[in-house]
């Protein structure tokens, strides 16, 4: 059992819900070859990274979408992360200004990190 503080945002940084005392407990234990959660990745990874970086201030964002093509996933989720307009380089990397950003794509799966020094 894990008993933990959950703060949910929006993608514009609004507090949604706040849970305080939650306790979770393992009902089914999952196979590690099944496939992550999409949804579950971005706060894996951010607390994961402050283990290792801990005073690195970075957001996470996935957006999983077969539908179009991996430029709509990454400028769409560009947009959440900022209110600046999304440009692109000479060779197709976004850009925001005043923002540090990454982008990185496999099959469906577009996965942006945002942070305050240069993200690689």
């Amino acid at each position: 059992m894990a008993i933990a503080d959950f703060v949910r945002n929006s993608g514009e940084g609004n507090i949604l819900e706040i849970w305080q005392g939650l306790e979770l407990q393992i009902i089914k234990h999952k196979n590690a070859d099944d496939p992550w959660i999409s949804n579950l990745l971005p706060p894996y990874l951010e607390r994961n990274l402050k283990k290792v970086v801990p005073n690195a201030n970075l957001t996470v964002i996935i957006d999983e979408d077969a539908t179009v093509e991996r430029r709509v996933r990454s400028d769409r989720t560009l947009q959440k992360l900022s209110h600046h307009i999304v440009t692109r380089r000479t060779d197709g990397k976004p850009e925001i200004t005043s923002e540090k950003v990454c982008v990185s794509h496999t099959g469906a799966l577009t996965l942006v990190v945002r942070g305050e020094a240069a993200v690689i």
